[in-house]
């Protein structure tokens, strides 16, 4: 949510007609019976091991949303268990991203211009004029390069074993 324009979080966050935990679970099960249906279950068994372990040994500060996907309920299955691990791990990689583009001090319309352009601006509910993206480049390439570095660092409780978790999760996208 750090890229989105205001105005658009709030109409659609007063429109739930259930309690943001409520739509979560659902989102998560959804999550899992897809897996369940498409991933090969020994990626999902490496997913779901090593990818929980790097889950597991983040210290949360200021990161709300993988903060609240590690707490999600894990599936028994490791289909199940795999998507409710990689969604934690896709929010923690969103979540240090946004401290790293705040950090360097771009506005959030910045970071937008400069990754992916108006189109996207425009969907995520910014309202012209753009700024021209240009001088923000050198800035945002910075930011991913501490997002980078502090993914690693989260990474490097695996060790040795990092190569499987690559491996698993290149079964899985090329599957």
């Amino acid at each position: 949510f750090g890229f989105l324009h205001r105005d658009l979080l709030g109409p659609a966050w007063d429109a739930l007609t259930a309690a943001p935990s409520v739509v979560a679970v659902v989102l998560s099960e959804a999550m899992a019976e897809a897996a369940r249906a498409h991933w090969d279950d020994g990626a999902a068994a490496v997913i779901a091991d090593l990818g929980r372990q790097v889950v597991d040994a983040v210290t949360p500060l200021g990161l709300p949303l993988f903060t609240g996907w590690r707490a999600m309920p894990v599936p028994p299955d490791p289909r199940g268990a795999a998507a409710v691990t990689v969604m934690a791990l896709r929010e923690l990689r969103g979540d240090v991203n946004i401290q790293s583009v705040a950090g360097a001090g771009l506005h959030p319309l910045e970071a937008e211009m400069a990754t992916r352009g108006a189109d996207f601006a425009e969907f995520h509910g910014w309202p012209e004029p753009y700024p021209d993206p240009e001088p923000h480049r050198t800035v945002l390439d910075a930011a991913d390069a501490v997002t980078s570095r502090r993914m690693a660092a989260a990474h490097a409780v695996l060790g040795a074993r990092l190569p499987a978790l690559d491996a698993a999760l290149a079964a899985l996208a090329s599957g």
